[in-house]
């Protein structure tokens, strides 16, 4: 990870935003801010936070001498894209790519980046892009909801043939495979999981997301779920994980019950959520009752 000062990052962005109204940066794999973003001339983005929106940014990145804004070099991945029917080079990075939005005293707001499309007199000399990106609460839905979290031990095993085939045929792998026992439960009832919403979501949420860093051996997850509870009454729900997409899964429970889940970049400055204890850019997710429900 990229050293940077946090302590004066924060104070310039908080400057540029205060000056023209909102900061606008590209952000590394890791969270760490790569470089400031040209003025935006379009913006779109989901007018609320329950659910993972898709977002799109456009700005100039050509100055009057012609130069082409350097962010072309982390969105371009290894050059590889594809020309649209209008003509326009659209492109996908190589690694991960956020978008950051700070306006001026207001909660900053980040993007996952998807795809980027360069236009102008030819895809080789673009004038414009148009970046599209997700919130990222869209993250969620690359973590199933798992029915039996604590069977995801993070072991591996080398397999060498195929042990699904008849015992009497000895069907070798081309490649040795390196499998991980993990349980789904089928039974009806077998992973019922009940009580006040907003605990009963944090939990399947922190058990969930802490067995797919357990499983592929990430000690330190860059995804924290924060554990501090409300206090407010929170009305009485059964879920049934099924190791479906975590957000699909409870995504309709959540608003019916009153709660509140977002997913935010917590950069060092920021302050940190109770009983998290943070030093370096993580996503935290937060689940939240809005309000009493008797």
């Amino acid at each position: 990870m990229r050293e940077i000062d946090w302590e004066k990052h924060q104070a310039h962005r908080q400057l540029v935003a205060k000056d023209r109204g909102v900061w606008i940066g590209l952000v590394d794999q890791d969270g760490v801010p790569l470089m400031d973003l040209p003025p935006m001339t379009k913006y779109t983005a989901p007018a609320t936070r329950l659910s993972p929106e898709s977002a799109s940014f456009t700005m100039a990145i050509k100055s009057p001498r012609g130069v082409v804004h350097p962010m072309t070099n982390h969105l371009a991945g290894r050059g590889i894209g594809r020309v649209d029917a209008q003509g326009r080079l659209e492109l996908v990075a190589d690694e991960t790519r956020f978008i950051m939005v700070e306006k001026y005293q207001r909660p900053r707001r980040d993007y996952r980046v998807s795809h980027t499309i360069l236009d102008g007199p030819s895809p080789l000399a673009p004038s414009t892009a148009e970046v599209h990106a997700a919130d990222t609460l869209n993250w969620l839905t690359g973590i199933p909801a798992m029915s039996a979290p604590t069977t995801w031990t993070g072991e591996w095993k080398r397999f060498t043939r195929d042990w699904a085939g008849p015992e009497n045929v000895g069907v070798q792998f081309a490649k040795p495979r390196d499998l991980q026992n993990i349980k789904m439960v089928s039974v009806a009832d077998g992973a019922t999981v009940e009580g006040p919403a907003e605990e009963t979501l944090r939990r399947i949420y922190s058990e969930s997301v802490e067995a797919a860093f357990r499983a592929a051996g990430i000690d330190d997850a860059p995804v924290k779920v924060a554990p501090a509870p409300t206090g407010r009454t929170s009305p009485h729900v059964l879920i049934r994980p099924t190791d479906g997409n975590l957000w699909e899964e409870t995504a309709s429970i959540a608003m019916a019950a009153g709660v509140r889940i977002a997913a935010d970049m917590w950069w060092p400055g920021d302050e940190v959520p109770e009983g998290l204890s943070l030093d370096k850019p993580t996503i935290v997710i937060t689940i939240e009752q809005q309000q009493e429900v008797r």
